[in-house]
């Protein structure tokens, strides 16, 4: 008989990284919820219950700025936690800042 392998176990309170599906039903892109979750997962920390009101609001907050109407000059990387984002702002064309890129990094508190 061959002994069925088992997978390591997580610590205790340990979740696992949001599905991509369920990142998707909240009105982000295939591709960017793929990336969240891969890099949720990698990170190593607490996946967020994104039933709470906290996470709701950010998730809420991060989907209106990947939505449709999204400026083309602001890009966020996908968040490998909830709480800490990475913005970059490109320059507008034709002003004093074009072709300037910035990187800004947010951190939210529960």
């Amino acid at each position: 008989s061959v002994a069925a392998a088992s997978a390591p176990a997580r610590p205790a309170g340990d979740a696992a990284a949001p599905a991509p599906d369920s990142l998707q039903a909240m009105g982000f892109s295939e591709k960017f919820a793929g990336a969240m979750s891969a890099r949720m997962a990698q990170s190593g920390k607490r996946a967020p219950d994104l039933n709470s009101p906290w996470a709701r609001t950010l998730l809420s907050q991060l989907a209106q700025l990947r939505g449709a109407d999204k400026d083309p000059l602001v890009r966020v990387q996908p968040p490998a936690d909830l709480s800490e984002w990475v913005v970059e702002i490109t320059g507008a064309p034709g002003s004093i800042y074009e072709g300037e890129r910035y990187r800004l990094q947010f951190n939210f508190d529960r």
